[in-house]
């Protein structure tokens, strides 16, 4: 990652990238998405309290679906924008496509005939 390549720079030593997955997050449309996040090993009791199954091998992830997931993938997409201009014009359009149903346009193929 830029982070660890610019503190490899500054302080002249390098220390080796170790990646830490925290989880997947799908958008499947229609405010319905699936989440798989991991939690760990620990106390998981507000997990356990909103009904989220466990997944993985060795029982650390749990998954959530549905509209839930669904705001929680929009909220990360929003919050990984570099500026607040983006941020604006994003909520901008998906205020937009709530109020008034998403601009779809279908192309029109015309083909010639061969010979």
């Amino acid at each position: 990652r830029g982070k660890h390549i610019g503190r490899a720079i500054r302080d002249g030593k390098d220390s080796p990238f170790t990646y830490t997955h925290g989880g997947s997050l799908c958008t499947l449309g229609q405010n319905d998405g699936i989440a798989q996040l991991v939690v760990g090993n620990g106390n998981n009791s507000i997990w356990d309290a909103i009904g989220a199954p466990t997944a993985g091998k060795d029982g650390d992830q749990r998954v959530i679906t549905g509209s839930a997931a669904f705001v929680m993938w929009r909220s990360v997409y929003w919050t990984k924008l570099l500026s607040n201009s983006s941020r604006l014009h994003l909520s901008m359009d998906w205020l937009s496509s709530m109020l008034s149903g998403r601009d779809v346009v279908e192309p029109v193929l015309q083909r010639s005939p061969t010979r």
